[in-house]
């Protein structure tokens, strides 16, 4: 399956994912290793139309596909962020095409508790950790009985934690404006 590589710089602070992120509608449960290991459901991912194109699936699952490659000397670590709130459950993968190596990164969503999410925050966030010089697949499974939004982000942890810390200062603000009305 060819796939354009997205170039994660060591000095990476926001990248989207998109253009090069790729999606396809399946049954939800066909796993991981039916998509990585069976050429027909590989070659059947499709590029996304649009940024944050939103994908009307239910009752089926969308997986996502991004090739990532690491252009560090050095071992790094990036933050990916999915930005839904809603979604039913989130699987992230890392796939070595080399290695053939897969992993499951997390597991999350509102099926499952909040205090499961690798990084706490309203969105569904996971950091990736490379070798350096490193090509490896992120495969996204979600799950949802709504609209599924493809805005799927990288960040560098610093760039994530100021994001973050914004977010939960102008949620207080609008929190203590109404509380006081």
């Amino acid at each position: 399956f060819h796939a354009e590589t997205i170039r994660i710089d060591p000095a990476l602070k926001q990248q989207s994912l998109f253009p090069n992120l790729y999606y396809q509608q399946v049954d939800p449960n066909v796993g991981v290793e039916d998509i990585v290991f069976e050429p027909a459901r590989l070659h059947a991912f499709v590029p996304l139309d649009q940024p944050n194109q939103a994908l009307r699936s239910y009752p089926e699952a969308v997986w996502f596909l991004a090739r990532l490659h690491y252009s560090g000397q050095q071992p790094g670590t990036v933050v990916l962020n999915y930005e839904s709130i809603n979604a039913d459950r989130v699987e992230f993968y890392l796939y070595d095409r080399q290695s053939h190596e897969l992993s499951l990164i997390n597991r999350s969503g509102t099926e499952f508790p909040f205090s499961e999410r690798m990084l706490q925050a309203r969105s569904f966030a996971v950091t990736l950790n490379f070798k350096a010089d490193q090509e490896l697949d992120l495969l996204v499974k979600v799950q949802d009985g709504a609209v599924i939004p493809s805005n799927l982000q990288l960040f560098s942890m610093e760039e994530f934690g100021l994001q973050l810390l914004q977010r939960q200062i102008s949620d207080g603000l609008i929190l203590g404006i109404l509380l006081v009305m």
